[in-house]
């Protein structure tokens, strides 16, 4: 088994060492490096995997690749084919930090990343939506399934109370997170996550955290073609479940009967439903929701080309994918390109070029009513509302008996041809330059650059319709018959407008980068050091106009001129010009991989601000022990083969605020006379009430962590961190701080002023072993906690010292009643009218000041059983003789006065993952799950009270209006006194935000699973392919565990558009 080109005859004769290095699959590894311990000598391996290499046969030769546990043998013992098994946690790994790499081994900050070739297989409108449960301390979030909409991404937890999102950085070059999740991620070789002083070399950018892209390049070898392709179909997660006809009528006949005995209401206000109505609507289902949803598809393709030689190297990659929606008309498509090349230009002399172009198009249905267009709560919920015993046509006729004013018929609205089309593109250049000097090991000079141009353009066209009411079957019957009132009739026929609008709008943006840069690395025995100085110069800016008319006066011109000019409007910006400048500095320091120090600073200015307020200095500081290199270590603790302490200090900036305040900004008011004229035109008006800030500047984060990385037996790994963060100079509103009399009362430009603090902590542990020949098995898992608490805040001086003061707790929490639960019976009623009056403040004589309650204005004699019993906890807020505002004490009367945070955390504080998969022989199957846990959550309004937030609207239930299935028989009545919700009627107190709504928020899901299969080579080389593997991916595909029963968790409002679970096969081509 052993290949010696010459017999031994000595111990240290020199003999030719041949041999060829495979992975796992005998694939040859190219590119791995050889070396020759103690010396100078070393290869790496040729196209085939195969190499040559002179050593004495007692020397030892080690085989290494990133990514592989390295191998060493003595020479005279090197077997002909070396197989290389991957690592269980790649310490050799290098890992992408801010501005250059480190290895794994040598991280010294809290930095996450992930293979992208763990969730390339998942097809997702957004890359965001791929990360969701792979990463500690990394929230994604999803406000809806619709294929038009986006995700945002968080790291850990906000400093501020302003926007603090975070850095994108793609191969170097600083991006948007519409750049991000343009990205496919087949083009993708990886994601770092910097969570915490890491993020300081970003400057004022960096408070947020940064996300660092590193996209595939090509490797010398020949020519390598990757191509993929996957189709799926769409469904909705958790569909709104609704009454059915005969339910609603039940239920609206007990809702009516109430309000006329608990609420004093006349019966001639109610038209009840009859029982032969009632038997009827046994047979009806009016699905109008179903009628407009449908199960949609997606698709995508991707291609990937690779290859060149030790002079030049290339990728090419291309991507497409297009999703439909589950609404007609709903869809979405995007394409990619992406070329990289990387050349040896000379002696010394090394340049990298890269060239991007992603574009997206969207379409979808414009309902008026749909405010935030993603979320398409309109039409949706106009969908869902409406009630199961109307028709949305008759003999073709779109009904509008059961629609208000203010609603719409989405069936018919979509019908009518109104749309909201969307096309935007992004195109980025970057070029790079590398120079060695001979002269000088380890120092380079090196100078890159990139520019992007982005544009998009809008179009909306709202189009009228018209719906027509039928005669009902009998008098005020909400049951209708097939005979539409006669025209000219007022019920004839009505017009939906929808707007009546046509919209366009377009916009470009720019952004370059320039950043030359000098660094130094190089090894002094045990001593390794690195730095790096570098100049970056960036400018951001951008223009857009839009023009809008109403009124359409040609049918079908879908043109400016078809419509009215009266009704024109028209805007314009000019983007003020964003520049920075920085000076970049970074030193790393290794003594023999046992101790690590790393230290940078970045000094910024931000025409954000004022000058002589620009400039600002982010330090930070990293330091790491690697105990288990120590000889102590290695000799007596066997079973843990790595264990590293480190810790971090930094100081971060946000400067994402309005920008220029420091400078006078206007508007415009159309249509207005200037004084003393009476011409109308645009006017100019003062924004901000007229002020401009010159001293304020960026918001500062002083940034703490502490971590241990462990790998246990070689499979088992642990990473821990704990972390605190100290913001202050937060820039708040102190428009609070204005006299009423001073007439200011809208957005002022901001200050300095608040603090904050945060703090929290994540563990991640993995499992990857061999347990047999043909059997792997992998796990993963990591949960991460973060809070935080305000320490200063301008805020209304009348909630100061009361229980809406926010300083001194966690920001934002869910305000509302502490409910005591239903009253079921007349005892615990009265039981609870006493525990009031208990509460009623005595006069000076002893007496009580008054001897009848009320509760949220309704008298004590209309409190009945099967209404919400709320508890007393304070009365009207007063002020002491110092000033200070205080809350009263409890009266005996529920107001808003008794209102109080009944949850502090909004969001879950605890977010969780795990991914549990294994590979058995060609078959390999990785399932991700993601929860989170630690709040309550509250139901939603819409699901006790009429639908509010944002432009929501639908009654609670009403015969226009039909309500979710979850209510039905589930409400108190007097034969249902142990129901588990209470009576429909408001003065049960069913409408008001407490505790009684609310759930322990914890939920988990099966994020994604992904299964796939190598065909064994013996067949793909019979059809001329390298490799073929076959594949499914599906996403949301089962919830575990869910604090509401009538929608998903993901999702905000029942009524929006919901979370889709998708189904996907495809297939990997490798030539």
């Amino acid at each position: 088994m052993l290949l010696l080109t010459l017999p031994l005859t000595a111990q240290n004769q020199q003999i030719t060492v041949k041999a060829k290095v495979v992975d796992e699959k005998s694939e040859p590894v190219i590119g791995a490096t050889v070396k020759v311990e103690g010396t100078t000598a070393g290869t790496v391996t040729d196209l085939s995997g195969s190499f040559q290499i002179k050593a004495a046969s007692n020397q030892t030769v080690s085989i290494s690749y990133i990514g592989y546990v390295t191998q060493k043998f003595r020479a005279g013992q090197v077997p002909v084919v070396i197989t290389l098994q991957e690592e269980t946690e790649k310490l050799d790994e290098l890992v992408v930090v801010g501005y250059g790499a480190v290895k794994r081994a040598n991280l010294t900050g809290a930095v996450a990343n992930i293979d992208m070739k763990e969730v390339a297989d998942i097809p997702a409108p957004n890359l965001a939506s791929v990360l969701m449960g792979t990463m500690p301390g990394v929230k994604v979030g999803e406000a809806t399934g619709n294929v038009v909409g986006n995700s945002t991404i968080q790291i850990r937890i906000n400093g501020s109370w302003n926007s603090e999102e975070p850095l994108f950085v793609i191969d170097g070059f600083i991006r948007d997170l519409n750049a991000f999740n343009m990205l496919d991620p087949s083009e993708i070789e990886n994601i770092s996550v910097l969570k915490d002083a890491a993020a300081a070399i970003y400057g004022v950018r960096g408070a947020g955290g940064v996300l660092l892209v590193t996209t595939k390049k090509g490797k010398a070898g020949k020519t390598r073609v990757s191509y993929s392709t996957s189709y799926g179909i769409n469904q909705g997660v958790n569909m709104p479940e609704m009454m059915s006809a005969y339910e609603q009528g039940m239920a609206l006949n007990d809702l009516w009967q109430q309000e006329i005995t608990y609420k004093g209401e006349t019966a001639d206000s109610k038209r009840f439903f009859t029982a032969d109505e009632l038997n009827a609507m046994k047979n009806m289902d009016y699905n109008w929701l179903e009628m407009g949803w449908k199960n949609s598809g997606n698709m995508r393709h991707t291609l990937n080309i690779s290859g060149g030689n030790d002079d030049v190297r290339y990728f090419i990659g291309g991507s497409y994918m297009w999703a439909d929606g589950n609404f007609a008309n709903l869809n979405m498509n995007r394409y990619g390109l992406r070329v990289g090349v990387d050349a040896k230009m000379a002696r010394n002399l090394n340049a990298s070029f890269g060239m991007n172009y992603n574009d997206k198009s969207t379409e979808m249905p414009l309902n008026q009513r749909d405010s935030e267009p993603e979320r398409m709560y309109g039409t949706f919920s106009d969908l869902a509302r409406a009630p199961r015993f109307t028709p949305a046509y008759i003999n073709g006729i779109p009904v509008g008996n059961s629609i208000p004013s203010n609603g719409s018929h989405p069936l018919e609205m979509m019908n009518s041809g109104s749309y909201r089309r969307n096309k935007s593109n992004d195109m980025s250049a970057s070029l790079s330059l590398e120079y060695t000097v001979e002269k000088i090991k380890g120092l380079k000079f090196k100078v890159s650059g990139s520019f992007s141009n982005g544009s998009n353009f809008g179009k909306q066209l709202s189009k009228p319709y018209y719906i027509y009411d039928f005669i009902p079957l009998n008098d005020q019957s909400p049951l209708l018959s097939e005979q539409q009132y006669p025209i000219g009739t007022p019920q004839y026929q009505r017009k939906i407008s929808n707007g009546d609008k046509i919209y366009e709008s377009s916009s470009r943006s720019y952004n370059y980068q320039l950043n030359p840069e000098v660094s130094y690395a190089n090894k002094f025995g045990k001593h390794d050091l690195s730095t790096l100085l570098m100049f970056e110069l960036s400018e951001s800016g951008g223009n857009g106009m839009s023009l809008s008319r109403q009124n359409v006066i040609i049918e079908n011109y879908e043109v400016m001129a078809g419509y009215a000019s009266s009704a024109q409007t028209t805007a314009s910006n000019i983007n003020t010009k964003s520049r920075r400048q920085s000076l970049i500095g970074r030193l790393n320091y290794n003594y023999d991989n046992r101790y690590f120090i790393e230290s940078a600073t970045r000094y910024e200015a931000s025409t954000n601000f004022a000058p002589g307020y620009r400039w600002g200095l982010f330090p930070s500081i990293s330091g790491g022990w690697r105990i288990s290199e120590e000889d102590f270590f290695k000799e007596s603790i066997t079973f843990m083969d790595n264990l590293k302490l480190r810790a971090s200090y930094g100081r971060l900036g946000n400067d994402k605020v309005s920008m220029n305040q420091w400078r006078s900004s206007y508007g415009t008011i159309p249509d207005a006379a200037y004084v003393g004229g009476s011409a109308l035109s645009s006017v100019l008006f003062p924004t901000m009430e007229g002020l401009f800030i010159l001293n304020s500047t960026w918001e500062k984060t002083d940034s703490y962590n502490a971590g241990i990385d462990m790998r246990l037996f070689g499979d088992f790994s642990v990473n821990i961190d704990g972390f605190y963060r100290h913001t202050f100079d937060i820039l708040d509103d102190y428009k609070s701080a204005f006299p009423q009399s001073s007439g200011i009362n809208a957005a002022t430009p901001k200050l300095n002023y608040g603090v904050q603090d945060s703090w929290g902590g994540e563990l991640e542990l993995g499992y990857n072993k061999k347990l047999t020949k043909d059997f792997t098995l992998q796990l993963k898992g990591n949960i991460a906690y973060a809070t935080n608490i305000v320490l200063k805040k301008w805020q209304n001086p009348g909630n100061i010292g009361t229980w809406e003061d926010e300083v001194g707790r966690i920001r934002g929490g869910e305000v509302g009643y502490f409910s005591y639960g239903i009253a079921r019976t007349q005892e615990e009623l009265d039981n609870w009218i006493a525990e009031l009056k208990s509460h009623i403040p005595l006069d000076e004589n002893g007496n009580p000041k008054y001897t009848e309650i009320t509760v949220l204005d309704i008298p004590e004699s209309a409190l009945k059983p099967g209404m919400l019993m709320f508890k007393d906890v304070g009365g009207p807020r007063y002020q002491d003789a110092d000033g200070n505002w205080h809350d009263g004490a409890p009266d005996g009367k529920i107001t808003t006065e008794d209102r109080r945070i009944i949850s502090k955390y909004d969001s879950a504080p605890f977010t969780y993952g795990f991914t549990l998969g294994f590979t058995w022989k060609d078959i390999k199957v990785d399932a991700i799950f993601s929860g989170a846990f630690g709040n309550d959550v509250v139901f939603e309004k819409g699901f006790y009270e009429n639908a509010s937030g944002g432009s929501r609207s639908g009654d609670f239930l009403s015969a226009q209006s039909n309500q979710l299935r979850e209510w039905y028989g589930n409400y108190w009545t007097e034969s249902n006194p142990d129901a588990k919700y209470p009576r429909l009627d408001t003065y049960s107190l069913r409408n008001q935000r407490s505790t009684f709504w609310m759930r322990d928020g914890h939920n988990l899901r099966l994020r994604s699973l992904n299964m796939s299969y190598n065909v064994p080579k013996n067949l793909t080389k019979s059809l001329g392919v390298d490799q073929l593997r076959v594949f499914f991916s599906g996403t949301n595909l089962l919830t575990l565990i869910n604090p509401y029963p009538y929608k998903d968790a993901s999702v905000g409002f029942w009524s929006d558009y919901p979370m889709i679970r998708t189904f996907n096969f495809g297939l990997n081509l490798n030539f």
